[in-house]
């Protein structure tokens, strides 16, 4: 699809209840050192200020351009109809109490330019209480370069499939949209449900190794909060048995099966760590089975062995991510932002442990994996302490 006048980068804004944080929100993407933009706002049916506010912005700079829900769709459903009426060459999406970098959509673009790469994938920092962390490295970013591999490392490692911080050629959103769910009501996990979809449609995958999104996060695991913690196990759940049944019914691929299996048992461990003592375990535990089904939960924790996994634990592989990880330091260190080198040297002392921690899981050596388990439990803490500002 070609459109007259069509923007470089389109960007994509699900509004609800963030009233507060909104403006700051448009401000940053308006600022953009890449003009040539059309910003999407979609009112989710928000019950505070923010129509106003966003009508105050359309009235200011015509490349604000609104779209409002009348009735409540929830982020999944409205980050979908944002990406359908957008007409740039790529599309990125914001959520609206986060912001970009004045430089994000440049860097992002002249990436996509540069590499040729449809999907293009910039770090992301999170700030807690008002706090600037460091985002814990997206591992995906040494093995990835088209969309199965990039599928295939946020199963692996449980991160970077947020939706945002990644710039999409609109072909790529074209064929996804074309397989995307319909699925109403959904608070969270749509990230998840999203990147899958996305990556399947991905055929060139770049990392870029510089600051794109800043997320506020929530100071607490969604888990966590009593009066919402079961909808919340729902909807992930929901997520997660549309991603069984389309690998089953669909791409037929062991290594996805195999990996989303993994992620799901490591993901119910958090959860009933951080599950309120309010809330009844029968109960969680029931909605699992329900989602899930009894016969997946049965062989969820079978056996791990695989032939296609035993061929990924090569020295070749060891030495291909090693000169990874340290060629891609430098640009970690220079998107910290922070004078102490110490900083980017526990990020990558990090991650190393964290591939030393996934191929000792690939040879099923349980007792060395517990080992490095142990390991980087306290390192992870230690971590996020020392790198706040």
């Amino acid at each position: 699809m070609t459109v007259a006048n069509q923007p470089l980068v389109s960007v994509v804004v699900p509004v609800y209840g963030t009233a507060s944080f909104l403006p700051a929100c448009l401000d940053s993407l308006l600022a953009q050192t890449l003009t040539d933009i059309e910003i999407i706002t979609v009112n989710d049916a928000s019950p505070d200020e923010s129509q106003a506010i966003i009508e105050r912005y359309v009235s200011q700079d015509a490349r604000v351009k609104p779209l409002i829900n009348h009735e409540n769709q929830q982020s999944y459903e409205t980050r979908r109809r944002g990406f359908a009426a957008a007409t740039g060459l790529y599309i990125a999406t914001c959520d609206s109490d986060d912001c970009l970098p004045l430089t994000a959509l440049e860097a992002l673009y002249k990436t996509a330019q540069k590499t040729g790469a449809d999907l293009v994938h910039g770090q992301m920092r999170e700030f807690v209480a008002g706090k600037s962390l460091i985002s814990a490295p997206h591992s995906s970013s040494f093995l990835a370069s088209d969309g199965r591999s990039y599928i295939l490392s946020f199963l692996r490692f449980c991160r970077g499939w947020s939706a945002c911080g990644k710039l999409y050629h609109r072909q790529v959103v074209e064929r996804a949209l074309e397989s995307l769910p319909i699925v109403r009501g959904l608070h969270i996990s749509d990230d998840l449900l999203t990147s899958y979809f996305f990556g399947l449609a991905t055929q060139k995958y770049a990392r870029l190794a510089e600051d794109v999104y800043h997320y506020r996060a929530p100071s607490i695991s969604y888990f966590a909060m009593p009066e919402r913690s079961l909808t919340y196990i729902s909807d992930a759940f929901t997520v997660f048995a549309i991603l069984k049944d389309h690998i089953s019914q669909n791409s037929g691929n062991e290594e996805y099966a195999y990996w989303l299996r993994l992620l799901i048992r490591r993901f119910i461990i958090s959860l009933f760590k951080d599950l309120p003592d309010s809330v009844p375990v029968a109960q969680a535990s029931e909605i699992i089975s329900e989602k899930l089904g009894a016969e997946y939960l049965a062989n969820l924790y079978a056996g791990t062995s695989s032939s296609f996994v035993s061929d990924r634990s090569s020295p070749a592989n060891y030495s291909a991510i090693l000169l990874r990880i340290f060629f891609y330091f430098p640009g970690r260190f220079s998107s910290t932002g922070r004078s102490s080198i110490f900083s980017a040297l526990r990020i990558t002392a990090y991650e190393f442990l964290l591939y030393v921690k996934y191929f000792v899981s690939l040879n099923n050596t349980r007792g060395w994996g517990y080992v490095f388990g142990k390991i980087l439990k306290p390192f992870q803490s230690r971590l996020n302490r020392l790198i706040r500002k």
